[in-house]
């Protein structure tokens, strides 16, 4: 016989029992880190013990500004956020949030309005209470596959774009430090802003001139110096720290026309 879990609704009469699931359903849940953002206590008990069932890890908020304070040391991979009247600034919150964490939004309010702003401001979901809880865990299921898929495309995306931009020869570039490095010496040197600007637009058309107006957009010339001496000490300074890690890229010039990387 199936044990079950009761899950408390606001009406008590509308308790709803939840299977305990197994199998493919919950594959998906295993091992996930759930926060739960829930200002009845109960309830969120409630919750906390269904997503252990579910050998998901819980951890449970009362208030979203305890949730708030520990998001980046827990990075859950879902946020279940159950909307309250006392919240001071829910959208706030899930504006931020929502740019690296999928969210749940849970609600008593039967208000269309209210649905339209969560999706607006980055719900993934919205559920309104009572709720099917029969159906509940495919719901998140279904929400962590997606956001799964979108992280995996998301990283293929930004792989192949890091390629494309940020490898020439035996030249490599970070672009979180701003550095740059040489695949056979090993040596790696940091660049200013308009040093690693400008060697990204030389690397989008290597072998090919880039007018010297593009680079000295980049810069701002110091009191006496004209724009074209700017870029002039930009390329050498460019240039300097190519020799410094023993790259074999140079960067050469065409006089009074550009410049355009060799290797």
């Amino acid at each position: 016989m199936n044990s079950h879990l009761r899950l408390r609704e606001p009406m008590q009469d509308k308790a709803i029992h939840v299977p305990d699931m197994i199998g493919s359903l919950f594959s998906a849940l295993e091992n996930k880190n759930i926060m739960l953002i829930v200002a009845d206590q109960e309830r969120l008990e409630d919750l906390r013990r269904a997503f252990t069932k579910w050998h998901a890890r819980a951890v449970g908020f009362w208030s979203l500004k305890s949730a708030s304070k520990t998001l980046s040391s827990h990075k859950p991979d879902l946020v279940l956020f159950h909307l309250s009247a006392d919240d001071d600034c829910p959208w706030d919150f899930m504006d931020e949030t929502a740019r690296t964490v999928p969210i749940m939004v849970l609600s008593e309010t039967n208000s269309a309005s209210e649905a339209v702003m969560a999706f607006e401001h980055g719900a993934v979901d919205y559920i309104r209470l009572p709720a099917d809880y029969i159906k509940f865990p495919a719901n998140v299921r279904e929400v962590l596959i997606r956001a799964a898929r979108a992280a995996r495309l998301t990283l293929k995306t930004q792989e192949s774009a890091e390629k494309k931009l940020t490898a020439y020869a035996d030249l490599q570039i970070d672009p979180i430090d701003r550095s740059i490095r040489c695949v056979h010496s090993g040596l790696a040197v940091p660049l200013s802003a308009p040093e690693f600007r400008s060697l990204i637009i030389l690397l989008k058309s290597p072998s090919k001139s880039v007018e010297r107006d593009l680079f000295s957009k980049l810069i701002r010339p110091k009191a006496g110096d004209s724009g074209d001496r700017g870029v002039d000490v930009l390329m050498s300074r460019l240039r300097s720290k190519l020799k410094l890690i023993n790259s074999k890229v140079s960067i050469r010039s065409i006089r009074g026309s550009g410049y355009f990387l060799e290797s």
